[in-house]
C-alpha cells in the first residue's frame, strides 16, 4: 500500500531520480556542473532545501571522485553483501563524504545511494530515530544491517507469495525499475510521516467502500 501510494503521489519526483540513476554509473568521475545538476538539485527536492544550496559542487565533486572506486566496489545488492565484513569500508566512505560542508548524514546517504543504488540506502533523522539508531556513520552501519535483513524478508515473502525466482528483479520491474533499496526507503519515509499515514488510512477506507 505504501509503495502504491508513493507511485501516485510522487510520480513527478521519481522522474528526476530515475534520470539520475540511469545517467550515472558507479565509478564514473563527475564534474561540479554534473554534481549541481543532479545531486544537489536532488537534495533540494528531497528534504534538504535549506542546506543543499550551501553545498559547494566543487567540494562534493572532489569527494565523489576521490571515493568513486571504493563506493563502486560494493558491487552486489545490499541483500547479498556481507555488510559486517565490509563494515570498515562502509564507515570509511561515509566519513569521507561527511567532510563535505553542509552535506550531513542525511545528504551523505542520499548521495551514496545515487552513486551506487543497489547497495546504499537513504535515510534521514526521522527514519534513524524510528529504527533507534544515531544519525552518524556508526548508526548508518547499524541501519544498513537492519535494512539488509528487512530486504531479505521482503524478497522471501515475494518469492513465496508470487513464486518469483528472482524477486529482486521482479520488484524492480513492477516499480519503474527502482532498486530494492529505493523501495525500502519509500516505505521507511512514508511510514515515518504521520500525515501520509492519515492519507493512506483515508485511501484504504475509500477502497473498502467501493
Amino acid at each position: 500500500m505504501y509503495l502504491k501510494l508513493w507511485m501516485d503521489v510522487f510520480e513527478l519526483d521519481d522522474l528526476l531520480y530515475l534520470k539520475i540513476i540511469k545517467t550515472y554509473r558507479p565509478g564514473m568521475r563527475v564534474s561540479p556542473k554534473f554534481v549541481f545538476k543532479y545531486f544537489i538539485r536532488f537534495l533540494e527536492l528531497w528534504g534538504m532545501r535549506q542546506a543543499a544550496p550551501w553545498i559547494d559542487p566543487y567540494e562534493l565533486a572532489d569527494a565523489i571522485n576521490g571515493n568513486a572506486d571504493q563506493i563502486a566496489s560494493f558491487n552486489q545488492s545490499l541483500v547479498k553483501t556481507d555488510v559486517i565484513k565490509r563494515a570498515d569500508e562502509l564507515l570509511s566512505v561515509f566519513r569521507q563524504l561527511m567532510k563535505v560542508k553542509h552535506l550531513g548524514p542525511t545528504g551523505v546517504s542520499k548521495v551514496l545511494h545515487l552513486l551506487n543504488p543497489k547497495f546504499f540506502i537513504m535515510w534521514d533523522r526521522e527514519i534513524a530515530r524510528a529504527y533507534g539508531v544515531n544519525p552518524n556513520p556508526e548508526g548508518y552501519l547499524e541501519f544498513t544491517l537492519m535494512m539488509r535483513e528487512l530486504g531479505r524478508k521482503v524478497l522471501s515473502m515475494c518469492s513465496e507469495r508470487y513464486g518469483w525466482r528472482n524477486p529482486e528483479a521482479e520488484l524492480a520491474r513492477k516499480y519503474r525499475g527502482k532498486p530494492l533499496t529505493k523501495l525500502l526507503d519509500e516505505y521507511n519515509w512514508l511510514k515515518t510521516r504521520r500525515w501520509i499515514n492519515r492519507l493512506l488510512a483515508l485511501e484504504v477506507n475509500r477502497q473498502a467502500q467501493v
